[in-house]
């Protein structure tokens, strides 16, 4: 799951489950399973606008059906890839 998250964030996110201590993959089994209920009640989602805010940065507001808002997310590229940076 870190892998989907800009390094300094997924770093940051690793260091805190450590400091909370306990088994590393029962809490990634834990935050998968808190995504996957935010995500259980969306039907899909749509991508409002999209703005790039730097050259390896975009900003997209995203809507999920049945939630009633827009979401800010934040992504950057490393390498070929796109990582979550902020949001939600």
């Amino acid at each position: 799951m870190l892998d989907c998250f800009d390094p300094a964030m997924a770093a940051g996110m690793e260091a805190e489950m450590k400091k909370e201590g306990g088994d590393p993959a029962a809490k990634e089994a834990e935050t998968n399973s808190m995504l996957g209920d935010f995500l259980e009640g969306a039907d899909g989602f749509h991508i409002i606008d999209q703005t790039t805010t730097a050259s390896n940065e975009v900003t997209v507001n995203v809507s999920f059906d049945g939630e009633g808002q827009v979401r800010k997310m934040v992504f950057r590229q490393i390498g070929n890839d796109w990582k979550f940076v902020d949001g939600f």
